[in-house]
């Protein structure tokens, strides 16, 4: 221990440049050992990055983002031999955190884990939202989905999504679904109802907690919420799950069919995790952040646990994240514009 704590003290009166020179050359050592080209050779062109890095979350802890964000920095800091501090800053809907992530510097030490598809229906139905994620940040990778789940109260009489869509079109408009008004939740309800052709009542809360509460008392027939929420609920018989809203199905309940696949053509809702960097990032750092998160996806403990988790990994470079975002403004766009929501 003693011969640590030396190191660490004469390393300490070195200047940052030969911080960074030792640091790169060690892992070009390292890597050359192993035949693999460096990842930390990208931090040495943009100041001091042998510091922190500060993963920006835009939503409180605990949620989907946050164990999503906690997961990638475990694994994240060992790939670039830095820690990962992750920054939560939540409210306005996932706007705070934007904000925070495209103010601040473009030196290689902030990134922001954004919940893509929800962090683009706040934009567009915020019209005097200050920043905007295709515009102000830097896209990095694409990292993973999140997809909801639908889930109904026990006295719902439909035991899976085809019995489900037959019984709403039977109820003359007077089911209600519970989420917070402008999320991901509401739109889902509101595509659903759009998709169907039929009148769905959305009953808003502050938090999907209060959502909840009021499914299981049976205020509302049914809501979409994260698998990682919804599981203890549907293992207990609490709530009955019918299916995925995403493209494919989950591995952490496999035994449900998508929406798409019981029946409801076009109903395809990712929920998509990305990471962005702050507006100016150096092209030769976002590309090491882009390796490095490849690399970490790579891990099968990880892949394995963010599974067990409600999350589907799914790696896509800068330019594939630039395609889903720009596929999802076009999709919720549509979906607002059509129903005539606004903030």
């Amino acid at each position: 221990m003693s011969s640590v704590v030396v190191r660490a003290s004469r390393f300490k009166s070195l200047s940052t440049r030969r911080r960074q020179l030792l640091r790169v050359g060690a892992s070009a050592c390292i890597a050359a050992m192993f035949g693999a080209a460096p990842l930390t050779d990208a931090w040495a062109q943009t100041g001091d990055n042998t510091g922190p890095l500060r993963l920006i979350v835009a939503y409180p802890p605990g949620g989907s983002a946050d164990i999503l964000a906690r997961m990638l920095g475990q694994k994240l800091g060992q790939v670039l031999n830095r820690s990962v501090v992750v920054d939560n800053r939540p409210g306005a809907g996932g706007m705070i955190g934007l904000n925070a992530a495209a103010q601040a510097a473009p030196d290689g030490n902030t990134i922001f884990l954004c919940a893509v598809t929800t962090q683009i229906i706040v934009t567009l139905l915020n019209k005097n939202a200050r920043y905007d994620v295709t515009r102000d940040l830097e896209p990095i990778s694409l990292m993973a989905s999140a997809p909801h789940v639908l889930v109904v109260h026990p006295s719902v009489p439909a035991k899976d999504m085809k019995a489900f869509t037959a019984w709403l079109a039977t109820q003359n408009g007077k089911v209600n679904f519970a989420s917070g008004f402008g999320t991901l939740s509401h739109l889902e309800g509101i595509l659903l109802g759009q998709r169907l052709d039929v009148t769905l009542h959305n009953i808003p809360y502050k938090g999907s907690s209060q959502a909840v509460t009021d499914l299981l008392a049976g205020n509302v027939s049914f809501m979409f919420d994260s698998i990682p929420s919804s599981l203890p609920l549907i293992t207990s018989g609490k709530v009955r799950a019918l299916a995925v809203a995403s493209t494919q199905r989950m591995p952490a309940l496999a035994q449900l069919p998508t929406v798409a696949e019981a029946g409801v053509p076009g109903y395809d809702v990712n929920n998509w995790f990305g990471v962005y960097a702050p507006k100016g990032t150096p092209q030769s750092v976002l590309e090491g952040f882009d390796k490095a998160i490849a690399e970490t996806l790579r891990d099968k403990d990880l892949v394995a646990r963010m599974e067990r988790n409600g999350y589907l990994p799914k790696y896509g470079n800068s330019a594939e994240m630039g395609r889903v975002a720009t596929d999802e403004v076009k999709r919720w766009g549509n979906v607002i514009s059509t129903a005539g929501l606004s903030l």
